[in-house]
């Protein structure tokens, strides 16, 4: 017989994307929905507004209609927290919710895709997808941010934190085009996502792709955008006007935050976390231990991830220095007038600033169980990483389970806009409980 023409035969110039997990794709899918959900429950049962989601935004689009789209609140523009007021502002008050909540769980799940989408290198099986979802839906702190559109700026800046990650396979174009209007919407909602365009431009000088080119170039346009509204704010309203209500914290502050709210409470949880973050404030010698201790955590848990193989290292390197950036800045330029050092202790609040941290920091120990070389120091990494991750979903699920219903007499926004059809004059309570929302 005459053998098959070698003209026929092709070979791929490049390893194809990996698609063994797509199977389990859908399946992880509707769990991460269900656990966001069950998250806490009562946020579906019965929806409720989140500060300033209600008193700025919603308020604001009641006044103003459409004109609301193009207003920025709080010293900067989002475009997200402005569509989603204009939206629910639109039905019967009592649909107000309904709507934001939606809006919001939308953008949570955005993360989720991204990590089932199989372009990042070390998520590429089933098990690690797993342990990121799990780590997107159990990382302390996440109450401040869960399901309401004011803080989804900070949904946003992860989902832009795993585009910055993505490296196996090419998407379509509607992959492409998908991304790309991902990043401008982020882009546009605050500034969060802003503080991350050196890792973008450093990600494209590193590379020389093209679409990390794109990328860089619309995140770039989005800081230009912001800037040209702060400044006409500041052209408007002087400069002390501008920037009135931010109240810097310290570098001391800072510092010390990194340690016990970006490193200790992801792994440690919210308890054990607490206690070592109040040691911290109440002495002068002990500060300086508990950093260098957490400093030598930090560059042994870099050490694992990194020891990963050379192709995988750049995007590990760009995951470590991703946290603390958006935490350090997020802290820098943070809003609202307070006593800032409130930021070290993780029941101080200002949880918002450091759940994208929390998050990263548990993908940074995930990224050690990818296996590279079969040798001593890779199974010692792995055997390492796993048992931190068991300790930190443990904790974090150990503190959800105390903490759940806590929120069981906090006001139903069903009931506060009866009241409020009942006496015009009145104001109805949204969450947090001493916050108030006018409805004339």
């Amino acid at each position: 017989m005459t053998p098959a023409p070698t003209a026929l035969r092709t070979v791929p110039t490049s390893a194809p994307p990996d698609t063994t997990t797509r199977p389990h794709a859908g399946l992880l899918f509707f769990a991460a929905v269900m656990g966001i959900c069950l998250r806490e429950p009562l946020l579906l049962r019965s929806p409720r507004f989140w500060a300033e989601e209600a008193t700025v935004y919603f308020e604001h689009a009641r006044d103003v209609g459409v004109a609301a789209l193009a207003t920025p609140h709080l010293g900067y523009y989002s475009l997200f927290s402005n569509l989603a007021g204009f939206l629910a502002s639109l039905p019967r008050p009592e649909a107000g919710p309904w709507v934001t909540t939606l809006l919001a769980l939308g953008i949570q799940l955005i993360p989720v895709a991204l990590v089932l989408a199989g372009r990042i290198a070390f998520l590429r099986t089933p098990g690690r997808q797993a342990l990121a979802l799990a780590a997107l839906i159990l990382a302390s702190p996440s109450e401040e941010v869960w399901l309401n559109t004011i803080n989804s700026q900070f949904h946003l800046a992860l989902a832009s934190v795993l585009l910055l990650l993505e490296s196996e396979g090419e998407p379509s174009r509607s992959g492409l085009w998908a991304r790309r209007a991902l990043l401008v919407l982020a882009g546009m909602t605050g500034p969060v996502t802003c503080f991350l365009l050196p890792l973008f431009l450093w990600r494209a000088w590193r590379t020389r792709q093209r679409e990390a080119w794109i990328q860089a170039g619309l995140l770039t346009a989005c800081v230009g955008a912001h800037l040209a509204i702060w400044g006409a704010a500041f052209l408007r309203e002087g400069l002390e006007a501008a920037s009135a209500g931010r109240a810097r914290p310290s570098l001391d502050v800072i510092s010390t935050s990194l340690v016990t709210r970006a490193l200790f409470e992801p792994v440690l949880g919210l308890p054990l976390a607490h206690r070592l973050a109040s040691a911290v404030v109440r002495g002068r010698a002990l500060p300086w231990r508990a950093v260098l201790l957490a400093g030598g955590c930090a560059v042994l848990l870099l050490g694992w991830s990194w020891a990963m193989q050379y192709r995988q290292r750049f995007q590990v390197r760009l995951l470590a220095v991703s946290g603390p950036l958006l935490a350090a800045l997020c802290m820098v330029g943070s809003l609202g007038s307070g006593d800032k050092s409130q930021l070290v202790l993780p029941t101080g609040g200002y949880g918002r600033y450091f759940y994208v941290p929390a998050v990263l920091v548990l993908l940074l120990v995930i990224s050690a169980l990818a296996p590279d070389e079969n040798n001593r120091f890779s199974r010692m990494r792995r055997a390492l990483a796993l048992p931190l991750l068991i300790l930190a979903f443990a904790s974090h699920t150990s503190g959800l389970v105390e903490r759940r219903g806590q929120h069981a007499d906090w006001p139903r926004w069903r009931d506060e806009v009866a009241a409020w059809r009942q006496d015009p004059t009145y104001r109805p309570r949204i969450w947090p409980p001493d916050w108030r929302v006018a409805l004339e």
